[in-house]
C-alpha cells in the first residue's frame, strides 16, 4: 500500500505538471483543452491518494498482532515500511524512471537537427543533470509529496 501511495503521489504531481504544460496555449494548440483533459485525470487520482493515506493512517494507529501473538505498535511497523519504500522510491526506482524517460525524450527528438539542443534546454529547466557517460541523475530528488 505504501508503494502504491508513492506511485499515486508521483502520478498526481506528473499530471499537475502535464496539466500546466498542455494547458499553456503558447506551447500547445487547442486553447488549453489538452490541459483540461489532464485535469480530469488528475482529479481522478485525488480519491486514490486519500484512500491510501487514510488506510495507512488507520494501520499506523493500531496495534498489530503477529502470527506468534506478539504485539507491535502500528507506528513502528508503518514507519519501517514507509522508510524502506521511500528510500527505494527515491533511490533505485527513481533512477530507473529517469533513465527510461530520458531515453524516450532522446528517441523522440533524435531525427531533429535541434534535438540535442532541445534536450539540453529541457535539462536546464530542472535539477536533473546528464553525466559524461550520457546517464542522468537528480542530485536533489526530494520527497515525492
Amino acid at each position: 500500500m505504501i508503494g502504491l501511495l508513492l506511485i499515486e503521489i508521483s502520478a498526481f504531481h506528473s499530471f499537475r505538471w502535464a496539466e500546466a504544460v498542455l494547458g499553456d496555449p503558447d506551447l500547445v494548440a487547442g486553447d488549453g483543452e489538452a490541459g483540461t483533459l489532464v485535469s480530469y485525470i488528475r482529479s481522478d487520482e485525488t480519491p486514490h491518494v486519500a484512500w491510501l493515506r487514510t488506510a495507512l493512517s488507520e494501520m499506523r494507529d493500531r496495534t498489530w498482532v503477529g502470527v506468534d501473538g506478539a504485539r507491535h505498535a502500528g507506528t513502528d511497523m508503518v514507519g519501517r515500511l514507509w522508510d524502506r519504500s521511500l528510500a527505494e522510491s527515491l533511490g533505485a526506482r527513481r533512477q530507473e524512471n529517469l533513465a527510461f524517460v530520458m531515453g524516450e525524450v532522446v528517441d523522440a527528438v533524435a531525427g531533429r537537427p535541434d534535438g540535442n539542443a532541445l534536450v539540453e534546454e529541457m535539462l536546464s529547466l530542472g535539477t536533473v543533470v546528464r553525466r559524461p557517460d550520457g546517464s542522468v541523475v537528480d542530485p536533489e530528488p526530494g520527497p515525492p509529496a
